[in-house]
Order: C-alpha cells, then structure tokens, then sequence
C-alpha cells in the first residue's frame, strides 16, 4: 500500500552547494487554510542559496561521496526527483558517468513516447483513452516534454 497515502510526510529539499538535506514542514500544517500567505522557496540554513524539493523518496550519500552529489545534481537537473507514493523506496542513484548516461538513455526513450502519446492526442483528441483534454492542455504537455527532452538530450552531449 502506498505509504504517503494516510499521512504527510516532510519533503527533503537539497543544498548542492553544501552538500546537505533538510526536511521542510508542509505549507499545511502550518496554516489550516493555505490562503493566508504565499509558500516561499526553500533556502538552505547555512548557505542561504535557494534549495531544490528532490522528493520524499530521497537518501542522501555522504557529505564526502562528491561523485555521488554531483550524479544526484545532474539527475536533477533534466527534472529527475525522488517523488513517489512510497511503494518504490529510495530512488536509484547511479554510481558513475556511464550509469547515469544510461538511466538518462531510458528516460529519454520514455519522454519520447510521452511527446509523441501527446501530440497524437494533437491530431486526434479521442485518442487519449477516453479522457478529454482541451488543446491548451494538450499544447502545454506538448511543450512540456520538449522542455524535458531537449534537457536531458544537453545531459547528455555533456556526458559525451
């Protein structure tokens, strides 16, 4: 059963620059109706930089482990998180250059298949198993996936 389910779990944002974690309190809890001030980015305690939201799902290497930062930065990067509904447990890190290549190889080949679902969708919007979207929507997914394709394709001329 998915364990985010039942109850709010803090989501974990990072510091690259500093090369740590922090769990952050939902907007939620803090205001029973979330209309009474606007959430404000993460900042990190000790650099003040701003931080990413990497996921519920996120275990963090060792301060030291710099390759295995620098991996995790560059995942996240093209948009790769550790969000989930807790059935999957910590998300896969890749310990090297040619891991990562690879991970970032499948995820292409599946944004890919996300682009082209989409613009068949464009084309004919019965296409989309029986739910309706309108053509704004279907022009953001469009661009959407571009976006995230045209990223890790960059990801990748820089990993050669």
């Amino acid at each position: 059963m998915c364990r985010y389910a039942w109850n709010n779990y803090k989501p974990h944002f990072v510091c690259f620059n500093c090369r740590k974690t922090y769990k952050r309190r939902l907007f939620e809890d803090i205001y029973e109706n979330g209309d009474k001030a606007e959430e404000k980015q993460a900042r990190c305690p000790q650099c003040g930089g701003y931080m990413a939201d990497i996921g519920t799902e996120f275990k963090a290497p060792k301060k030291g482990d710099l390759k295995a930062w620098k991996q995790i930065e560059k995942l996240y990067q093209v948009d790769f998180t550790f969000h989930s509904c807790g059935c999957s447990g910590p998300g896969y890190v890749p310990k090297n250059e040619a891991e990562l290549k690879e991970l970032l190889l499948l995820r292409l080949g599946l944004f890919k298949e996300n682009l082209k679902a989409w613009r068949k969708a464009e084309q004919d919007p019965s296409a989309t198993d029986g739910v309706s979207h309108d053509k704004a929507q279907i022009s953001k997914a469009i661009n959407c996936w571009q976006n995230t394709i045209d990223k890790v394709q960059k990801q990748l001329q820089t990993l050669g």
